[in-house]
């Protein structure tokens, strides 16, 4: 076997195994009992259904927007989740928000479980890896970011907070205000224009508004999934930032 088709081989054996998130998710918590060591079982259950939920809320609208799908429909479980319809590898770059944001902002836990969930949810990463659902260079993609993530997050900020602090004070025509999540995720950008996720309602509910425009400084360099501390008014149709803290990327 010559090089060329030993690295042909190994990109084969690399490729993630297509199997919907779902059934990585019960078959992560089908496994022996003792394999489950970080946390009593009942926390394993919990993480997932967070992630679960997590999954079907934000990733849906992220989703959505990158690669839109037909709903499907089956006779034995009605509309399909987004968990049902995208295969582990098509979702796993949604996880670090579960971690970073997700875990910390919207779930009402104590800080021990948040820590464990945080645990498991590595563990089901390496999991994953190791069942080849996952590709092998996945698990540096999560656990690090690059230099030019890191700098690009904080030249944003910058930009961000100099163009709202620059922009009119007195606005007339106030019509609707959007300042209740500590972080806002990003769900679209264009140039000089993001969309971000809300809660339309209870549950599943989840949606997008925007555009909001921004400088070209910023949507040159956040990316969809990013979260922006923020605030925003409405102002005769159209949204603007009214208040600016972090870019985290995620």
């Amino acid at each position: 076997m010559n090089n060329k088709q030993s690295n042909t081989l190994a990109n084969e054996l690399d490729k993630p195994t297509f199997v919907p998130l779902t059934y990585a998710l019960e078959e992560f918590l089908d496994r022996n009992k003792s394999e489950f060591k970080l946390a009593p079982y009942k926390d394993y259950e919990h993480t997932i259904i967070i992630l679960r939920y997590y999954i079907d809320t934000f990733g849906s609208v992220l989703m959505k927007v990158k690669q839109p799908v037909s709903v499907v429909l089956t006779k034995s479980s009605g509309i399909q989740t987004t968990c049902d319809m995208y295969q582990a590898s098509d979702l796993a770059h949604l996880f670090r928000g579960l971690v970073l944001f997700f875990l910390n902002y919207k779930v009402n836990a104590s800080h021990e479980f948040k820590k464990a969930a945080t645990k498991i949810t590595e563990e089901f990463i390496e999991w994953l890896i190791s069942k080849k659902y996952l590709p092998l260079n996945f698990r540096q993609q999560f656990l690090e970011f690059d230099t030019s993530t890191v700098v690009g997050a904080m030249q944003a900020a910058a930009v961000l907070k100099r163009f709202v602090a620059n922009a009119k004070k007195n606005r007339k025509g106030l019509e609707n205000i959007r300042d209740s999540e500590p972080l806002y995720m990003v769900s679209r950008v264009k140039s000089g224009k993001l969309w971000f996720i809300y809660c339309a309602g209870e549950q599943y509910q989840y949606d997008e508004f925007g555009p909001v425009s921004v400088p070209l400084g910023v949507s040159d360099l956040v990316k969809s999934g990013w979260l922006l501390e923020c605030a925003f008014s409405m102002y005769n149709g159209r949204w603007h930032i009214t208040k600016t803290g972090d870019v985290l990327p995620a």
